[in-house]
């Protein structure tokens, strides 16, 4: 077996201490690449040496494979397995690996003295079956995101074996580099309210604007790491459409999903882990259970959900595979906007010191004393350390001269974060820098065009936006090659509101009804 790091020793200790203090259902958090198979074998070949049964519950049936592959790289090989008709079914064998749907609908959970359950977040019924039929075992559960409410209401305590932060700063995990290049316009999308998070459809239909979708093609053709590439979409239409643009632009790219099968995804796999193939598109199958040495993760998919979040990042902080090139970063294109949003913000703040019940409404996560927040380069739109003034990635240094900005009568507050703040638009929706405003006038001048405007029009556009005219602005803004869904939204409601009104009624009247907003 392994060596253990010392966190990990730790960590093993602390679960021994905590079932000799009598507590017999735990869960053990662990960040993403932090070796949770392997002090899963560790446990397990203890019990085993002892003679005692484990059983090792697996969410998913695609990882039973790769769960029996792994212990047995540990020494760990007296391994029986429950899922379907599987060649390895032996119910005598000390160490079961079940599949969580098997036992479910078989009905029948093995009595082992230590049970394991994988990605115990997922909270699945088939757990809490187990759970209740053998009172008397002792129940571990694994997870990177323990953050899931009411797991409280099934375990006792809350082991923290070390955190994504810590891990970075030791070298255990990967540093990573965050661009946020554009953040998509999610006005309009609801929440579901079972899941806490966005409707996918919409969010889907929202996701795939032409624009967006260039962006995410033209990004990362604009950095230097062109292989190992895993890009996370909303939905299956999202994740094909992608796939279709790279490979639009001569790039071979991948694609998974719930329904592809085993064999494929090995292949998939095995391509991808040897460089023949640079991009994986998919959904969220490649969020659980994946173990790829992945160098760039472009997401484009925004989320409420922090488990979502900080699994799917995790999926690129493990270091360089051994005998692999070096890793010094992962490149992270944030296309959701999730690192800028301070309720997600970056995966390393993300923490809870204690386990969730069902009862936790307004369950908050740690927020450390004075916490600070990446900011966003104006210039390349990478993600700099707070207070930094010079951008590490392009140079660009940040000046401020003073707190007001004068321009032709029109006074600009400038706050904390370097934002400008149009008079009367005190919400946090209506800061904007002077950059995008530049960027707006651009993508309304290109809609002008594209509708024949007259040529004050989108002066008038502006000056309804941001309260006053865009003197000095216009002159200097090149038209877009195309408006995105945002400035058409605005617009499109601004022709609404026109046609509501009596002056376009009284024009209708006189026969006069050229729209002018």
């Amino acid at each position: 077996m392994r060596e253990l790091r010392p966190y990990q020793l730790e960590l093993i200790q602390s679960i021994k201490d905590t079932i000799r203090n009598g507590v017999r259902r735990m869960v053990v958090a662990l960040p993403v690449g932090a070796g949770k198979t392997l002090c899963a074998a560790t446990i397990a070949s203890g019990a085993l040496a002892k003679g005692n049964g484990v059983a090792f519950t697996c969410p998913r049936i695609d990882l039973i494979d790769q769960t029996v592959e792994e212990f047995s790289k540990e020494g760990i090989t007296d391994i029986g397995v429950i899922q379907a008709d599987h060649i390895m079914t032996d119910y005598s064998r000390m160490l079961q690996v079940c599949s969580l749907q098997t036992m479910e609908r078989r009905g029948y959970f093995p009595k082992s003295k230590i049970v394991i359950f994988d990605e115990v977040h997922l909270l699945r019924g088939g757990m809490i079956k187990f759970m209740a039929e053998h009172p008397d075992a002792i129940f571990i559960g694994l997870s990177a995101t323990p953050w899931t409410k009411g797991l409280g209401d099934h375990f006792e305590t809350l082991i923290i074996g070390s955190t994504m932060k810590d891990l970075m700063t030791q070298g255990y995990l990967s540093q990573y580099r965050a661009f946020a290049p554009n953040v998509p316009d999610l006005k309009g999308i609801t929440i579901d309210p079972l899941t806490g998070d966005y409707r996918t459809g919409k969010l889907s239909e929202r996701m795939r604007g032409r624009q967006l979708v260039a962006d995410i093609v033209k990004t990362w053709q604009s950095h230097p790491v062109r292989d190992r590439t895993l890009v996370f979409a909303v939905d299956r239409a999202h994740a094909k459409l992608l796939q279709a643009r790279f490979q639009d632009t001569g790039i071979k790219v991948g694609y998974q999903d719930a329904f592809t099968p085993p064999m494929e995804r090995r292949e998939l796999k095995r391509s991808f882990q040897n460089r023949e193939l640079p991009i994986i598109v998919s959904v969220e199958t490649m969020i659980v259970g994946n173990d790829l040495d992945v160098r760039c993760i472009s997401f484009c998919r925004p989320t409420k959900s922090e488990m979502l979040w900080v699994q799917a990042l995790g999926r690129g902080m493990r270091p360089a595979a051994p005998g692999s090139d070096p890793k010094e970063n992962l490149l992270l294109l944030d296309h959701s906007g999730n690192i800028l949003d301070q309720n997600l913000g970056r995966p390393e703040d993300i923490e809870y010191d204690r386990l969730l019940k069902s009862t936790d409404d307004n369950a908050k996560r740690i927020v450390k004393e004075k916490e600070e927040f990446a900011k966003q380069c104006p210039k390349c739109s990478f993600m700099k350390p707070p207070r930094a003034k010079i951008c590490p990635a392009c140079g660009f240094e940040s000046t401020l001269v003073s707190d007001i900005i004068e321009k032709d009568g029109v006074l600009e507050e400038i706050t904390k974060d370097g934002m400008l703040l149009a008079p009367n638009k005190k919400s946090k929706q209506e800061l904007w820098t002077l950059e995008q405003k530049k960027i707006f006038m651009s993508e309304v001048k290109a809609l002008g065009i594209e509708k024949g405007r007259k040529p004050g029009w989108c002066a008038v556009v502006y000056k309804k936006k941001f309260g006053y005219w865009p003197e000095g602005i216009i002159p200097g803004v090149a038209p877009a090659k195309e408006a995105g869904p945002y400035v058409r939204s605005y617009c499109k409601s601004l022709d609404i509101a026109y046609f509501k009104s009596k002056a376009y009624k009284d024009r209708k009247n006189d026969g006069d009804v050229e729209k002018i907003t």
